[in-house]
């Protein structure tokens, strides 16, 4: 929805969201599957950005709530149940093109707005919370930082009107998750073939590697440090895209 055109080439935008949140509390079998409105929180949302020429700039965000269940290390038992919480979601994008370079990118935050009671829980679970691992020895492996951070960059060039070549970093992270608390990254590179209007022939080569968490909280005694150890994955990607005009 357009707020105001500042000139020919300059415009400021905006959007607006507000609606029922799309979280569904944990344990609430009889509302799964159900067609109608479960829930009785809402979410309110919205961006604004502005356009110059063929830079696109804008901030986001979006406050609903979320059933904030933290589990034990290895993700068997319920260290703290805080039930619904709110979750706040921070975001900005931006793309550019200029002479056959075109430039995209965005970032997203996420994180929980606790009171001082429901923080003090998690960070007291997080000193307690003891599991035992299968040699005999004892892991407390639980973060009371429950953060989320994902964003993304690629740069894509046309070579001719038919051929491009692209690239892409992206990288994910959840502080709450112990797999993914140093953060999940990747990179790809690759070019497309576009046959016709809608038809879009493409190469890519992607990696994929797990960040060894670096603060996560876990301590085993008896044993080695037990974390995830950090591997890549290497992929090719070949497929076709068709949109439907």
């Amino acid at each position: 929805m357009r707020l105001q055109a500042l000139s020919d080439d300059a415009k400021v935008t905006y959007a607006a969201h507000i609606g029922p949140s799309a979280n569904i509390p944990d344990g609430d079998a009889e509302s799964r599957g159900s067609a109608g409105d479960t829930t009785t929180y809402m979410s309110f949302g919205g961006r604004i950005g502005a356009e110059v020429g063929d830079l696109i700039v804008g901030v986001s965000g979006t406050m609903t709530h979320q059933y904030l269940v933290a589990r034990d290390a290895l993700g068997q038992g319920v260290a703290v149940d805080l039930g619904n919480v709110p979750l706040i979601r921070m975001g900005g994008d931006i793309s550019y093109s200029i002479a056959g370079f075109h430039f995209l990118g965005e970032l997203i935050y996420v994180t929980y707005s606790l009171t001082d009671d429901e923080q003090a829980m998690l960070d007291a679970a997080a000193e307690t919370v003891v599991q035992p691992l299968p040699d005999g020895s004892q892991l407390r492996g639980f973060s009371a930082d429950r953060d989320r951070l994902t964003y993304f960059g690629s740069l894509s060039y046309d070579i001719t009107e038919k051929i491009y070549a692209m690239g892409m970093y992206s990288f994910w992270q959840n502080k709450g998750d112990r797999v993914v608390s140093g953060g999940l990254s990747s990179y790809s590179f690759g070019g497309g073939y576009r046959v016709s209007d809608g038809v879009v022939v493409k190469l890519t080569y992607s990696n994929y590697q797990f960040v060894d968490p670096e603060d996560f909280n876990v301590v085993a005694y008896g044993a080695e440090d037990f974390r995830p150890v950090a591997f890549s994955s290497n992929i090719i990607h070949v497929a076709t895209s068709v949109v439907l005009q």
